[in-house]
């Protein structure tokens, strides 16, 4: 059986190495990660690819086979006419994607990073992602979510924050036991509600950070967000399941909410709860 297999680093395509015989090949990235070369074992370039700014293909040179993931592919983007990216498939020559997103209303319907395709991308196919900075932050092996994890002003444990890179505000989700659900969408959602109302300092790296007020409206609206995302979208996903995996869902569905609406009413003092909030002990 043929196989073709891809080296990552924290999630990211690099390269990619087939059963076909074929030496393997290292790809060579833009800033949006998208495959602009590809790099033969011995250092020479074989293709190199140029894009306009939704994702067409305006040139190519070299002989060699295309690589599966072109545009943003370093981050999962599949190129098969249509660009399939997870939950959705996407066109370039419309700059829209061909369905509406599963966040909706949430999240825009069918229009594409936020109309600045050259800074986000969206590599769940359900919500943007900051791309491209380049300050010292985003140096580190991981990026400047793994920059952020690392300073002191870190709290252990912290499922998501907002980081500030350059300046630049970036949303951060980190591994914890809901990831096997995708939960890990919802809590970015609840991140990138942060992100409007957080404060970075020009040209500075650090927390992105926000004036102290009881309650604590950011958090209150920040809850409300990724619990109702976690109704519209995490409830169907667990019915996909088998009955014992559909229960564990539903079981990691339950904490998580539980734990936000908890944490809505003793930590930040929200003065309103959401009605799933009452089915919860010690809330």
């Amino acid at each position: 059986m043929a196989w073709r297999a891809y080296n990552t680093v924290n999630g990211q395509i690099l390269g990619e190495t087939s059963s076909s015989g074929a030496r393997p090949l290292d790809y060579e990235l833009d800033a949006l990660g998208s495959v602009v070369g590809t790099i033969k074992t011995n250092g020479t370039l074989e293709n190199t690819y140029r894009y306009a700014g939704y994702g067409q293909q305006v040139n190519k040179t070299g002989l060699g086979s295309d690589p599966r993931f072109l545009w943003v592919g370093s981050w999962g983007y599949r190129s098969s006419g249509l660009v399939y990216v997870r939950e959705r498939t996407y066109t370039a020559q419309s700059g829209r994607w061909t369905a509406i997103d599963p966040m909706w209303p949430l999240e825009p319907s069918y229009g594409y990073a936020s109309a600045s395709p050259a800074t986000f991308a969206d590599p769940s196919g359900l919500s943007i992602w900051w791309i491209g900075c380049h300050a010292p932050c985003a140096s580190t092996p991981g990026g400047p979510c793994e920059w952020a994890r690392q300073q002191s002003w870190f709290k252990a444990g912290t499922l998501g924050t907002v980081t500030c890179c350059n300046g630049v505000k970036m949303p951060c989700v980190y591994y914890h036991p809901y990831d096997r659900f995708g939960i890990w969408l919802c809590i970015r959602r609840h991140e990138e509600s942060h992100v409007k109302d957080c404060k970075c300092t020009p040209g500075k790296d650090g927390p992105c950070t926000t004036q102290f007020e009881w309650p604590n409206t950011s958090e209150c609206k920040a809850h409300m967000i990724s619990i109702e995302c976690m109704r519209k979208h995490m409830v169907k996903e667990c019915l996909k399941l088998s009955l014992v995996e559909k229960w564990a869902c539903v079981k990691e569905y339950e904490k998580y909410v539980c734990d936000s609406c908890y944490k809505m009413k003793r930590s930040y003092g929200c003065k309103e709860l959401p009605k799933v909030c009452d089915k919860c002990p010690f809330v």
